[in-house]
Parts: C-alpha cells; structure tokens; sequence
C-alpha cells in the first residue's frame, strides 16, 4: 500500500463593502455619501462590480454604467427622507473569477430641532417655557446674552425682548431653531372725574385714560360702592354722605395689567340751622329771633335759601 497525501483548498477572501461615512445627516447641505469594496484581487481590470440599491423605498441613487473595476462609487440619498440605506454589489472577480455580493448600510439620521411655542408675547416680569424637541442633546444661547443651557425645556423670564437659539444634537449632526420672546411694555391708566368735589347723594362719574398695546382694554373698578359698573371705562357714580377713593386697573390685550391709578371724590359739608337765642320770652316786649344757615359755600351770591315752617 502507498503511503498518504494531503492536499489543502484554500478559499479566495470574500470581498468587504464599507460605506465613509457610515452616518450622514438629512439636514446637510450634501447628501452624497461614497461606498468603497476592498477584498478583491487587484488591480485587475476585468474585476467587475455591479450595485444595486436593496430597496427602492429606500429612494437612493446609484451612478449608472460603471465601468468594469470601479470599486468605488458616489451614492446620494434625497434630502428629508431619514432611514437606512442599504447598497449590494455583485462582484466577479478577473483573476480568480469568483462572484461574491456584499452589501453595506448607510444611516441617514432624522435632524430637525424644533422649539415651541415658535414665539412668545408675555408681559413685563412675566416668563414662558421653551421646549426643544428633534435630536438628543440641546446647547441654549440669547441675544442679548447671558442665558444657557442644556436642557430640552427651559424656562425664561427676559427683562426685554430676546431671541433664544438652541443647537440640537444627534449623533455627529446638528440643526438650529430660534424663538422670539416679545416683552410687551406695561400698559398706563389715569383716573379723572369731571369734579372733585360734589353735593351728597348726588351723582357723577369717573373715567380711565388708558394707553398701551390696546384697545381693547379691560378694565377694573374697585371698590364698587356707588357705581353702575365695575368693568365700565366711565361708570356713572352715586354719593353717598362722604368722600370715597376710587381704583381702577386697565388689561391690554396681551393680558398685560397696568399699575393702579385712583381718584377721590370728596362731599361738601352740609350746612347748618342755628338759633339765637333759642328761647325768648312769651311775655316779653318782643317775640323776634335770629335763625343763621352755616356751612353754605360763602360768599356766593349765587346761594339761595328757602324758609319753610315745618
């Protein structure tokens, strides 16, 4: 019997595809992305490679025609249509005329940071919530500056009126938003009546001035003693015996509040009867006295006076 032998197979190396970057970003100016096959025998120049986008829902292109030992091409996917992108080649090999596929997978990433509310009206020591939404990381800015953050929800309170920029971050791609934060300055009021000084029981009426971002306005009376409305620009007063203050507030319609203003309607004092003497004497040689009225505005020719006996 002879002795034995051996021989070996050995198996050409299957060829690799790799995709450079293997992430690009939907929001990029550029969508191409280059996808490179090594592991062939080469150089030989009846390698050949065919590709082949896997799915078409994937909406990706691939140059047409290539050449015979192209091992390298260019493919650009649409701008906003994030998701996976998987290319094949076929590859046939010149020297040993193996054929082999291999594919490779591109990942476009969904970059769109956005903030709510888009913008925001509020009043002077007011503040609004910011929510960024999109990626997962977010980087806070101001102009004018001096507030950060890294938060996906903040809460402002701007003396004046700001922009707010915030960088959100996914993976290795960015996208910027900004938000407005309009401060609304307060609104005015004055409080008037036609006069300030009136009889008892007597009526008039108060009126607001406002000034500001309105109409329309809102406006609060208080206290509500003696008056036909509270909510009324012009309410019609009834007096009592005595000087009331009156208070009144204006809404813009932000929802801004003014600071209060008040006027004071005050009462004439009421006059007076006085006798002088108040007895005399039945018998006596004269049955006169003297009434006096005080506390009637004088001298005032104008003032008249009626007698009665009750």
């Amino acid at each position: 019997t002879s002795d034995s032998d051996t021989v070996t197979i050995y198996v050409y190396p299957k060829p690799t595809m790799t995709p450079a970057p293997t992430q690009i970003c939907e929001t990029s100016p550029s969508m191409d992305d280059t996808l490179t096959i090594t592991g062939a025998t080469t150089p030989d120049p009846q390698t050949v490679y065919s590709w082949y986008l896997t799915s078409a829902t994937n909406y990706g292109y691939i140059s047409a025609n290539l050449p015979p030992g192209d091992s390298s091409i260019i493919v650009t996917t649409l701008p906003n249509l994030s998701g996976m992108y998987t290319y094949m080649a076929e590859v046939t090999d010149g020297f040993t005329t193996c054929i082999d596929t291999v594919t490779a997978s591109i990942q476009v990433l969904p970059v769109n940071v956005t903030v709510t509310p888009t913008s925001a009206n509020i009043c002077p020591g007011d503040s609004v919530t910011l929510t960024a939404s999109g990626t997962t990381t977010y980087a806070w800015s101001s102009n004018p500056a001096g507030f950060v953050s890294a938060a996906a929800v903040v809460t402002v309170k701007p003396a004046v009126t700001t922009s707010y920029y915030v960088i959100g971050t996914l993976g290795t791609c960015t996208d910027t938003d900004t938000v407005v934060v309009t401060v609304n300055p307060k609104p005015t009021v004055v409080a008037t009546t036609p006069k300030d000084t009136v009889c008892a029981y007597s009526t008039t009426s108060v009126l607001a001035t406002p000034a500001g971002a309105g109409p329309p306005w809102t406006y609060l009376w208080w206290p509500a003693t003696g008056l036909s409305s509270a909510t009324a620009a012009n309410p019609t007063v009834t007096m009592g015996a005595t000087a009331i203050t009156y208070y009144v507030q204006v809404t813009d319609p932000i929802g801004c509040k003014s600071d209060t203003d008040s006027v004071t309607i005050y009462v004439y004092p009421k006059p007076t009867l006085t006798v002088a003497p108040t007895q005399i004497c039945q018998t006596g040689p004269s049955m006169d006295d003297t009434l006096t009225i005080t506390g009637a505005t004088t001298p005032d020719p104008q003032t008249v006076y009626s007698w009665y006996l009750t």
